[in-house]
Parts: C-alpha cells; structure tokens; sequence
C-alpha cells in the first residue's frame, strides 16, 4: 500500500488507525504540514504522558517514526507487526548483553544500561498492539487478563 494508506499519527493503516488524528491524516493524504509533531517537540516530556494508562498512553500513541517507501509499499498485513518484534528482540539482545557483562565482569544494572530497554518493551508492546494484523489489542485489559490467569487472582 502506498505511504498515503498509513496514518502519520499511529502509523497504522487508516482501517485499523487507533488516534484518529485529523491533522495527521490530512499530512499523509494531501503532504501538507502537520502541527501534532512540533506540539510534542514543544513540550517537555514528561508532561505529555506523565501518570498515564496503559490504555491512555497505547490510545494516545505519538507515533512519529517514518519508514522507508520500500518498506510501507510493501503488501505484507503484518509487517508493522513484525518489525514491533525486531525491536523486541533488539531490547532483549541489549539486556542480555547485560546480563553477560554481570555475568563475566560484574555490573550494577545501571539506570543508563538498563532502563532504556525495558521501556522499550512496553513501547513495542503498545506498537505490538496497535499493528495486530486485522484487530488492535486492548492491551491493558490484556494484561490485566493475564496477570489474573497467571497469579489465581481477580484485580
């Protein structure tokens, strides 16, 4: 499908687009400039998503990465999906790398080595989410779920 097809906001096709963003799908249908990426580049960080759900910040996702044209024009449902999972597999080859490093030389699992890559398994289950081929999760009450099947407990 062609970039056109894509949300800018989300980064979902327009059918399963969970931001229903006006401005970006203005940007991607006619390439005029969009305000939604200057909006978050203008305020700090921690006061656009600060204190957030799992369901506000999958529902309120600033998805802003392009990808390549060779990539979106590719016909393939689930390539978000998958590419969501390289990322994955990215942030636990760094955490393993940790665990090699305390393993052999000793670590102390710092805030710099450590905390960057478990925030991005959170942020690539919410991509994981939103790109599911032909539904998107409701991944909070997915964890929720699975925390109660797991541990025997009702929260």
């Amino acid at each position: 499908m062609p970039a056109s097809d894509v949300c800018g906001g989300c980064g979902n096709y327009w059918q399963y687009c969970i931001c229903k963003s006006i401005a970006a799908h203005i940007y991607n249908r006619f390439q005029l400039p969009v305000l939604v990426p200057k909006y978050f580049e203008s305020k700090p960080k921690e006061k656009i998503m600060s204190n957030k759900t799992i369901r506000e910040l999958q529902t309120n996702f600033p998805w802003t990465t392009h990808y390549h044209h060779d990539f979106r024009a590719s016909p393939m449902p689930h390539k978000d999906f998958g590419h969501a999972l390289l990322h994955v597999q990215k942030a636990i080859g760094k955490l393993a790398a940790v665990i090699n490093d305390a393993e052999h030389e000793g670590s102390e699992f710092t805030k710099e080595e450590v905390d960057p890559y478990i925030a991005d398994l959170v942020v690539c289950a919410l991509r994981l989410a939103n790109t599911c081929p032909g539904r998107t999760i409701d991944l909070e009450q997915a964890v929720i779920e699975r925390i109660e099947s797991k541990n025997g407990v009702k929260l």
